[in-house]
């Protein structure tokens, strides 16, 4: 091979190395939203699973989910009360947060009994999940009923 052919070469191989690099950073960045999202909408599912089957069953109470930009708090009762020990608190990921908390008093609570989304508005029942890195975000949507209706 000739000196110009070796450079040549040299460069392909360079770009070739500097694109898998990108497109491998950004499929590592994917996985930690779509976690993150499949985690929260297990702890929903949860929470009021624990509404409708009336957990504590010698008191039976509402349970819902608190937001904030880098955690969310699953409670027990009708109002979240930060100061309450029982609170689990789940932090985001690093990179991941809440862009926008569309409920009411940043809050998603479950009925005791039913289920059903306290308070629940058409135009309030939603939160965003934001990779600050990539900029990827996704729509977490719930009905009345508290099922999700999308993620997009």
């Amino acid at each position: 091979f000739s000196l110009i052919e070796m450079i040549v070469m040299v460069g392909v191989l360079a770009t070739l190395a500097m694109f898998t690099t990108v497109s491998l950073l950004g499929a590592q960045r994917r996985p930690a939203l779509t976690a993150t999202i499949d985690t929260l909408l297990s702890d929903m599912r949860r929470e009021q699973a624990k509404a409708m089957n009336g957990e504590g069953v010698t008191n039976p109470a509402s349970h819902g989910i608190y937001f904030s930009q880098n955690t969310y708090t699953l409670f027990r009762g009708d109002v979240y009360a930060a100061s309450d020990p029982g609170n689990s608190v789940i932090a985001l990921p690093t990179g991941i947060q809440f862009s926008s908390i569309d409920f009411s008093g940043s809050q998603l609570l479950f009925l005791k009994g039913s289920g059903d989304v306290s308070g629940f508005n058409p135009g309030s029942n939603a939160v965003v999940l934001q990779n600050t890195q990539s900029g990827e975000q996704k729509t977490i949507a719930v009905n009345r009923l508290g099922t999700v209706v999308s993620v997009q």
